[in-house]
Order: C-alpha cells, then structure tokens, then sequence
C-alpha cells in the first residue's frame, strides 16, 4: 500500500507541472517558463542522476548532508554563472535541489509515509497556487508558484531529517563519498544521455528556435512518456537501491524487464485505442507506443548502474 501510495504522488507530481500548469496558463506561457528556465530543469536532472551513486555510498543517516554538499556545489556554480549570463530562476533551481536532497534521504531511511506527505504538500500548494492564478487571471506568475510549491514542503521536511537521524559526517568520509561519486559522474550522465536529450537537453536547443506556444507542445508531448513510466508499481527512483540490496539482483532485473514489457504494452494498447477514437490526440498519443522499449532501457540502465556494469 505504501509503494502504490508513493507512486500516486510521485505521479501526480509530474503531472501538475507537464500537463496542469499548461491547461492553466496556457501553452503559449507555459513556453515561455521553459524557455526560461530550460538550463535550470536540465540541470537538476543531470545532478538528480549523478547523486544516485550516494544511495549506495552512503550511510542512510549521511545521505542527506552528502545531497546537500553536492547540490550546495552546483546552485553556488550556477548562481556565478547566472550573474554573467541569464541560463534560469536560482531560487527555483535551489528549491528543487533541496527537494531532490529531501526526497532522496527519506527514499534511503525508508520514511515512505514522511516521503508521501511531502510530495502530497507540493501537490495540492501547487494545484492551490494554479487554481488561484486562474481564478485571477494569472494573478500568480507560473515560476512564483513553482517556487513556493517546492520551497514551501521542502524546507519543514528538511528540519525534520536533521532532528530524525539525519548526521554530520567527517570530513574524511565526505570528502571520500563526493571523490567517488564524482567518478561515476561522467559514466552515469553517458548511460542517461538519450533520456535526458529527449526530456532536457533538446528543450534547452528547441528554446532558441521554436516559438514559446510550440516549446510548451513539445514539452506536453515528451511528457507522456516520462509520467506513463510512472504508473509502473515500482518507482524508478528506488530501482538501483533495490538492485543493489536485493540477493539475485540479475533475476530480479529479468523478471522486472518481462512484466515492465507487457505492463506497458497493454497500456500502449489501449492508449492508441483512444487515439483512434479522438484522432486529434493521435500525434501525441502514438509516443506511448515507444514506451515498453523505453522502460526497458531504463530498467537495464539502473540493473548496469547497481552491478558496476557502466563503463564510458
């Protein structure tokens, strides 16, 4: 019950930014927030791949600090960048790190319920903010109300782990952890590379040649595919955790890839169904297709990543 629980969240989650802020602001504006902030969601992706080694380095107790040393690294990088050129909202960019810490160590110290509530906080300020702003029209600007919605859940949740059992490493093994994570950066960002270039790298290119309406079609789109992951029973966030402290990780990866296919394969089914039925939905619909061969990829992706498979 819990794991379905996480995964509504999650879900849910995705779904707010990718397909409520643009019914609600419109994709013309909702293009313009990517646009904008393009180098800030890739950003936060790249960093969200490269700290999953830490789940494995890491005591469960020490994972928050070492999170947060390394997103701390970035946001203090991306801020002397943003004062020479404009590349994204640092407020933004510092909530949704804090968040990703957040969200990692409650995964790594198994407080699924703790983990569901504050997903659940930032789903229902967001869809608050939303609502407001289009009673308003537009009262509250796209950007304000991701900021709070991240920042709001994410700072009480963070006092939270450092009074539960979040600790202080010394400086030896932090030092230690962030030199081994930082070899495995190059390795993991290369296994990545076509997820991430779908999801976060083009739109980071698109954002220069397409007009704000098309980005924010295009960002729907490719959305799809990235939430329909979502539905799977087991969250691709905790796959590499489970690989890693599973007995007979390679069987688990097998049984994992046969149900994943023919999960998603039903699904794709009945999406193109729809599609048929409601042609106008037919260019978008028709990416679900891809996503069995997707989710496979993921799966031997984070299989590769938890046996020390990945080489570059």
């Amino acid at each position: 019950m819990l794991n379905l629980l996480v995964q509504i969240t999650t879900l849910m989650n995705g779904l707010m930014l990718n397909f409520l802020a643009p019914a609600a602001y419109g994709l013309a504006l909702y293009g313009e927030f990517i646009a904008i902030n393009a180098w800030v969601f890739l950003i936060h992706r790249c960093v969200s791949i490269a700290s999953e080694p830490l789940i494995r380095l890491s005591l469960p107790s020490h994972l928050f600090i070492h999170s947060l040393t390394v997103n701390a690294i970035v946001l203090i990088s991306f801020s002397f960048v943003n004062q020479h050129v404009a590349v994204g909202s640092t407020l933004l960019l510092s909530g949704m790190l804090l968040n990703a810490s957040v969200m990692l160590a409650l995964q790594a110290m198994r407080l699924r319920v703790e983990y569901s509530m504050v997903m659940s906080m930032i789903c229902v300020l967001f869809i608050g903010l939303v609502g407001w702003s289009y009673l308003h029209d537009g009262a509250i600007p796209l950007a304000l109300a991701m900021e709070l919605a991240v920042w709001v859940p994410s700072l009480p949740a963070a006092l939270f782990l450092l009074f539960r059992g979040a600790a202080l490493p010394n400086i030896q093994e932090l030092s230690t952890t962030l030199s081994k994570t930082l070899r495995y950066v190059p390795q993991l960002l290369t296994v990545t590379a076509v997820m991430n270039l779908l999801t976060a790298a083009l739109p980071v290119y698109l954002a220069r040649v397409l007009v704000p309406y098309d980005l924010g079609l295009y960002r729907v789109a490719t959305s799809v595919i990235q939430s329909a992951t979502s539905v799977f029973p087991v969250s691709t966030a905790a796959l590499i955790a489970r690989f890693t402290s599973h007995p007979d990780g390679k069987r688990l990866h097998q049984h994992l890839r046969a149900l994943a296919t023919i999960y998603f394969s039903i699904i794709s089914a009945g999406l193109i169904a729809i599609a048929y039925i409601m042609p106008t939905l037919a260019p978008y619909l028709a990416l679900v297709a891809c996503v069995p061969i997707y989710y496979r990829a993921v799966l031997d992706e984070r299989h590769f990543i938890a046996a020390k498979r990945t080489t570059w």
